[in-house]
């Protein structure tokens, strides 16, 4: 049950499930497969086999305001996120298509971040359940102190966005992990596109 979403043999708060789940993702999306040879007192060994190309290499495409000239500054996007791979997986996916990026693994960290550069986020993508300052209650700080920058769900949870919605009644864009590249880009340059028009 190793890549079944939200399995996981991990404490609770500990993990979500989603780590390997996203691994297999990832290479599958790539024509890819995984092998797995596990031995009691020996240990596990994961192998991942990916075909071999002649091809030029794929380029992910650019958001729509990435080709802009060099005058006008890149978008800026904060990844809230305490899984280490769901942030770099997002975060590589989003600088190869021209976003600027800036990590923090909670809620807390990403206020400093925010404080750090000004408040000069374009964008926030945030996990919902997250250790030290979660998800709800990081976005009743951005709605308090930074009430003009978006902000996008992540979670492997859909319950937990529905549960934010009904406390709240207020519903901002969600993204189902494992998140599918060519969805997250789209999401961030339909959000980003959104606030250009209100702004």
């Amino acid at each position: 049950r190793i890549f079944e979403p939200f399995y996981t043999t991990k404490e609770i708060g500990r993990g979500t499930g989603l780590g390997l789940a996203t691994v297999e993702g990832i290479v599958s999306q790539s024509g890819g497969h995984i092998q797995v040879e596990s031995a009691v007192e020996r240990g596990t060994t994961i192998r991942i086999l990916l075909p071999l190309t002649l091809a030029p290499e794929a380029t992910l495409p650019a958001a729509p305001f990435a080709a802009r000239g060099d005058s006008q500054p890149r978008k800026r996007v904060l990844i809230v996120d305490d899984e280490d791979l769901v942030r770099a997986v997002v975060a590589r996916t989003l600088q190869e298509a021209g976003y600027e990026v800036i990590k923090a693994r909670d809620g807390r960290e990403a206020i400093d971040c925010l404080e750090q550069v000004g408040g000069s986020i374009d964008l926030v993508l945030a996990d919902v359940v997250m250790p030290v300052l979660g998800g709800p209650a990081l976005a009743m700080e951005l709605e308090r102190r930074y009430p003009n920058i978006p902000l996008v769900w992540m979670s492997g949870h859909g319950r937990d966005v529905e549960l934010w919605k009904e406390e709240t009644g207020r519903e901002p864009p969600f993204l189902q992990k494992p998140i599918p590249g060519e969805v997250l880009l789209q999401t961030v340059a339909q959000v980003l596109e959104r606030q250009s028009v209100r702004g």
